[in-house]
């Protein structure tokens, strides 16, 4: 019988093109196997090599994906919501699979169009829509208690879409230009 060859634990992160402290770190989050001990020492086998070769494969750690997308991890967290990403609990850590961020990082290359996918997603803010149109938040409150517009609902909340801006825009051109020369007295009288 042919005694297994072990295998030191820079060959390991060498061959496996990581850190020794990203193997430590997999393994004790549960992201890769947990390296057998002989004694105090850790040691590795081609088994163990191949294993952990298909794990880092398939999953990415939240610090990964964050690099790939260039995005913070409040927009990751949302990400998830939305169900764009599936986030695997293994262990204590998030990891998620490497296909899902390939496929979205193609689909959506900048952080920018990852953000404008999610606000079409989950909807605009109320301030974000009078930015767009070009007038205050408490002049667009005025419209609303007055019943010049209505702010679309979906799910018993509101829900803003580019596509409704552009609805509004056409909708109520003229009070949005008499509202811009409103402002524009406004600041002229206050030498703005």
């Amino acid at each position: 019988m042919q005694k297994e060859r072990k295998i030191r634990a820079d060959e390991v992160t060498k061959r496996l093109g990581i850190s020794i402290a990203k193997l430590i770190s997999w393994q004790k989050k549960g992201g890769l196997p947990p390296a057998p001990l002989r004694g105090k020492k850790r040691y590795y086998t081609e088994e163990y090599l191949e294993e952990a070769k298909r794990c880092l494969e398939k999953y990415l750690s939240t610090k990964e994906v964050r690099n790939i997308l260039g995005i913070a991890d409040t927009l990751l967290q949302k990400l998830v919501k939305v169900g764009f990403l599936t986030a695997k609990l293994i262990g204590k850590q998030r990891f998620f699979l490497r296909e899902e961020v390939e496929q979205l990082k193609q689909k959506y290359p900048t952080p920018q169009a990852l953000i404008k996918m999610i606000k079409e997603q989950t909807g605009y803010s109320v301030s974000w829509l009078a930015k767009q149109l070009g007038i205050s938040r408490q002049t667009l409150y005025t419209w609303l208690h007055r019943g010049f517009l209505s702010l679309p609902q979906k799910g018993g909340k509101v829900f803003i879409t580019s596509s409704y801006v552009e609805e509004i825009k056409e909708k109520l051109s003229q009070k949005i230009e008499q509202a811009h020369k409103i402002r524009a007295v406004v600041l002229r009288s206050r030498g703005k």
